[in-house]
């Protein structure tokens, strides 16, 4: 009796201890994963941004606004940089606004899981927000579009403006 009793109570200590062990272990182990991930994410984040901004000082520079156009001397490397041969070609500048990333941001598909995994959102929303870059020249391709109409308010309000750049950025890039 008293062997059994006392095997009975290392048995149930020896459990205790296993099950105590087995969840530091586990939570050991999910505290590194979690890390590692957090710190991969991060990275990859970083790598994004860093082609975010360059491609956002690209087009910048790419496609100065007009005021910039008509500032330009006989040196300007850009003066009359583009001729029909091309592929923007005749593409103008309108103004600033958003535009879709050039890159493309591939994100794991979401999979059934019993566990709620909060790292498995994480990507989504690196991509969610790096999509669209944001105040980058927008402007019309005016191969494509050979006839496009100006429209302002009252009394040309705002047209003439337009017109203005359109004619500036033409004038200045294309030859």
């Amino acid at each position: 009796l008293i062997t059994a009793v006392g095997a009975a109570v290392i048995g149930a200590v020896w459990a205790i201890l296993n099950m105590n062990y087995t969840k530091k272990e586990q939570a050991e182990d999910e505290e590194q994963r979690f890390n590692a991930y957090s710190n991969y994410l991060v990275e990859i984040a970083d790598r994004v941004q860093a082609q975010y901004r360059h491609n956002t000082s690209a087009m910048n520079a790419i496609y100065p606004s007009a005021r910039e156009c008509v500032q330009y001397g006989r040196r300007e490397p850009r003066l009359w940089n583009r001729n029909f041969t091309h592929a923007d070609f005749l593409y103008t500048r309108l103004g600033l606004g958003d535009s879709p990333f050039q890159v493309e941001i591939n994100v794991p598909k979401e999979k059934f899981s019993l566990i709620n995994d909060t790292l498995q959102k994480k990507p989504q929303v690196i991509r969610d927000e790096f999509h669209m870059l944001h105040q980058v020249p927008v402007g019309v391709d005016l191969m494509q579009h050979g006839l496009v109409g100006i429209v302002g308010g009252a009394g040309k309000r705002g047209a003439l403006q337009m017109m203005h750049t359109i004619v500036a950025e033409i004038a200045a890039a294309h030859c």
